[in-house]
């Protein structure tokens, strides 16, 4: 009933809605950014999941007092597939270009189950000032690609180490030049 207009009467009307994953095999989660995480079993609480107490990170903005970029993300249907084992590669690239970041990449094993749990960190402390996905990758033993995910995040760090080559060797050359020396 409308309280602000008597004589509207209510419609009522019922319909199924079937809300697909919208993947035929494998399927992934978004990824969830975290603050922080604790092993916890309370499964009344709303922050439990998969055994662990998740404190959601609620930006996708790294200051330089930030040490670890912490994230989740759950695999589903890999029983569907043949089960078996695969790996879960996952790793930070450049937003702009799509280039792997240094020493910020990982792997693991897993089995294929109807659901997998990925919690995984990377410590950003010397990561640069910069645009960047966090990009996860499931795959088979053959090395094909069964599903992804990318994440955005923006890292703000006043640091030079971490800078890739090119920009740190343009950096020593203006430090090099007589440019430099200029008051």
């Amino acid at each position: 009933e409308d309280y602000n207009d008597k004589g509207n009467k209510s419609i009522i009307h019922n319909s199924i809605v079937e809300a697909g994953i919208g993947c035929s095999n494998v399927c992934m989660s978004d990824i969830e950014l975290l603050e922080r995480y604790t092993k916890n079993d309370d499964m009344n609480s709303v922050w439990v999941k998969s055994g662990y107490e998740m404190i959601p990170y609620v930006s996708t903005s790294y200051g330089e007092d930030i040490s670890h970029l912490i994230f989740y993300n759950e695999i589903y249907g890999l029983d569907a597939i043949g089960g078996g084992e695969f790996i879960v590669y996952y790793y930070i690239e450049g937003f702009e270009n799509g280039l792997k970041v240094g020493d910020y990449q990982r792997f693991k094993r897993i089995q294929g189950l109807s659901t997998n749990v990925l919690l995984g960190s990377f410590d950003i402390r010397n990561l640069s000032s910069g645009n960047y996905n966090l990009v996860i990758e499931v795959r088979n033993r053959d090395n094909i690609l069964l599903a992804s995910k990318r994440h955005f995040f923006r890292r703000h760090n006043n640091i030079i180490v971490g800078l890739e080559n090119d920009t740190l060797g343009r950096y020593n050359v203006l430090k090099n030049s007589f440019v430099w020396n200029i008051d």
